[in-house]
């Protein structure tokens, strides 16, 4: 018997069959067996083609590379295959969005039309039309029916695709577009699943290298403070709702070796079956320019109130410094009247020159706390620095600690500047025995250095605007003590703060004070255990010109005659500069505050020769009284008195103009100085 090939069509191969066998055979079988049989050949005939057409369809619509109409057009153009007369079936598929038909399509009286519907809404129709009846029988409807519902499925699928591709688009394109850094985290490997994008920018790394660091990336990345807390912050994800949203601020380490701050803010997003949180999905934040921002905010804050405290302090320096000197004023009057009255060869003299001794030094401590509350007493001149180092040697070489050694690399030639030599030694002295006495009982080694250098804005710190760029002079003094760590050199300069021993310091802040007053600015280079280096700056003036300074005291006597209006509110300066003026020749008239000044000096201003006004007085100050004064008359000369500089009360005088100024604490000889340059004998 011929065996059946697949490709053969069974009907063909059949009648074959049955052809063969002889027609003695063929007369023995019933002809209605027979046609039962051919029946049964053309209806398993038939499924074979819905089965080659179906298995055909299943192929086209899985190709991952077609295209949802590419697969509905080749569906209808195989689906005729399905009938044994492929010729006498016409398929349409018909929607608002495609239109497909086979080869030569018309539309005939005999049809099934099968509706496609895709989540459960009508979505278009499947039309199989034939030429004749038996064509679209209950077997071929359902196969449409059938077919029609396969592509509502396959149509849904490319939707749903589709629509992934988008959200993954959105969210790619979201989470590339926020300036955040969007990641997923893994807390049982340690590791990153997922990074977005914007961590290339922020710390130099792709997110493919972020998510090869494996378990390494906290210990890789992590600044080692951070790092120490990450099993105390892991422990919270043991008691977390899946709304719950935890934030930490941390340090990483970018590429190019900076520091970069965040805030994370991370949910809960998976659990394990035992409901243990183990992926974690967040965002990290950029911070550092806000927290660099509140780090300066803090220190402008902390500079302003060392400012107001600094102010205050200054206030208190300044009151301090003035009643101190109207105290020095008596002491060295008296010392004086008893100088002018004792024979030179009298022994008492000694005792009196040591009280005129310690009363300048006073006044030197009063000039250092008026120096720091900037209203210090400054006789400016131009001169050497070095020059005046050369003065000091012997000085300074006693000032320090037996075991310490001194050098000195001075340069002769440096430019002039413009200051009060007394501060500028003052200075020299305050740095030479802080050196010293950093060193304490160790032996070690002091360097003294002059030079000159150019310095332009980009050297100057934020709160030195008012120092101008340009050539300065510059003093270093440097120690092998035992330096000073970061918080003491914050304080270095705090007025009354010291690592010395009770009593000290004032030094420092005194320095600043002076080098501040003369428009210079101070460094300081230091280190636990590896000693300190001061260098202090000088803007050299313009005039190069060195000043005579032979000018010497004129100590001559005079002798006056007239009256003298003597205005102050402490009794004591009152009565020693009343004694000094009658001693010179003089009739005093006394007031003690400026509205009894007035009074007396309208009753008695014709027949006054001078007007001493104290500056600082309660109830009517100076100021006030003078413009009083002035209107009643302007013929008599006024000498203003304060322990406050002549620069600082010039600016309080503002359009007033005064005969002379007179500083206290003053002895004698100036006293008279400043009545020969405004008296006219009458």
């Amino acid at each position: 018997m011929k065996e059946h090939k697949e490709s053969e069509p069974l009907s063909e191969w059949l009648a074959q069959v049955i052809s063969s066998s002889g027609s003695n055979r063929l007369s023995a079988m019933d002809e209605r067996t027979e046609s039962l049989l051919r029946q049964r050949t053309y209806e398993l005939e038939e499924r074979s083609r819905e089965l080659d057409f179906l298995y055909g369809m299943v192929k086209a619509i899985e190709r991952p590379e077609a295209q949802l109409n590419e697969k509905l057009a080749d569906t209808v153009t195989m689906m005729p295959q399905a009938w044994m007369n492929p010729q006498l079936v016409h398929v349409r598929l018909t929607s608002d969005e495609a239109n497909f038909a086979t080869e030569g399509f018309r539309e005939l009286p005999i049809k099934h039309i099968a509706q496609i519907r895709v989540r459960g809404k009508p979505w278009g129709r499947l039309e199989v039309h034939g030429s004749e009846r038996g064509l679209l029988n209950q077997h071929k409807q359902n196969l449409v029916d059938e077919v029609s519902e396969r592509l509502g499925l396959l149509i849904e699928k490319d939707w749903t695709l589709a629509e992934l591709l988008e959200n993954q688009r959105f969210i790619v394109n979201v989470t590339d577009a926020s300036p955040n850094i969007i990641y997923i985290f893994d807390l049982v490997e340690q590791r990153n699943v997922y990074v977005s994008s914007p961590i290339e920018k922020v710390l130099g790394y792709e997110p493919s290298e972020i998510e090869s660091m494996g378990p390494n990336f906290l210990a890789m990345l992590l600044h080692p403070e951070d790092l120490e807390r990450v099993p105390r912050l892991l422990k919270r994800w043991d008691s977390v709702d899946d709304s719950d949203v935890l934030t930490v601020e941390y340090r990483m380490k970018a590429r190019d070796g900076s520091w970069r701050w965040f805030m994370a803010r991370d949910k809960v997003f998976k659990r394990g079956h035992g409901g243990e949180v183990t992926q974690i999905v967040g965002t990290a934040q950029d911070i550092t320019d806000r927290v660099n921002s509140e780090r300066e905010s803090r220190d402008l804050t902390a500079r302003a109130q060392e400012a107001q405290k600094l102010e205050s302090l200054g206030v208190m320096a300044g009151g301090i410094a003035h009643d101190f000197n109207n105290l020095l004023t008596s002491v060295l009057g008296n010392a004086d009247l008893i100088m002018r009255t004792l024979s030179k060869e009298s022994s008492v003299r000694l005792y009196v020159e040591e009280i005129i001794r310690a009363s300048r030094r006073g006044a030197d401590l009063c000039n250092q706390m008026l120096a720091y509350a900037g209203k210090g007493q400054v006789e400016l001149t131009r001169f050497n620095v070095s020059e005046v180092l050369a003065e000091m040697s012997n000085i300074l070489g006693v000032s320090i600690s037996k075991k310490v050694r001194m050098n000195a690399t001075i340069d002769p030639d440096l430019p002039l500047i413009q200051a009060d030599a007394t501060q500028i030694r003052q200075i020299i002295m305050n740095l030479i025995t802080n050196a010293s006495e950093a060193m304490g009982d160790q032996a070690g080694e002091i360097k003294l250095s002059t030079g000159v250098r150019s310095i332009d804005r980009n050297v100057l710190l934020p709160n030195e605007t008012e120092v101008e760029p340009g050539e300065f002079v510059w003093l270093s003094v440097s120690d092998t003590g035992e330096g000073m760590d970061e918080k003491t050199l914050n304080r270095i300069f705090d007025p009354f703060f010291t690592t010395k021993f009770t009593g000290r310091g004032l030094g420092l802040a005194a320095v600043m004070g002076i080098v501040r007053a003369h428009g210079g600015f101070i460094r300081i280079e230091s280190s636990p255990g590896k000693g300190s280096v001061f260098s202090v700056f000088f803007p050299v003036c313009d005039d190069q010109e060195v000043e005579d300074g032979t000018a010497g005291e004129q100590e001559a006597m005079i002798r006056g005659t007239g009256t003298i209006l003597l205005v102050d509110d402490e009794e004591s300066v009152r009565g020693i500069t009343r004694l000094l003026l009658e001693r010179i020749g003089f009739n005093v008239i006394e007031a003690c505050d400026g509205s009894e000044a007035i009074d007396l000096f309208r009753a008695h201003h014709r027949e006054l020769a001078i007007l001493f006004l104290d500056w600082t007085m309660p109830n009517l100050d100076g100021a006030d009284a003078l413009r009083e004064l002035k209107r009643i008359s302007d013929d008599v000369p006024i000498v203003i008195m304060s322990g406050y500089t002549e620069g600082e009360v010039t600016r309080q005088l503002g359009a007033h103009v005064v005969a002379s100024y007179l500083q206290k604490p003053f002895r004698l000889s100036t006293l008279e100085q400043v009545i020969k340059s405004v008296w006219v004998p009458g």
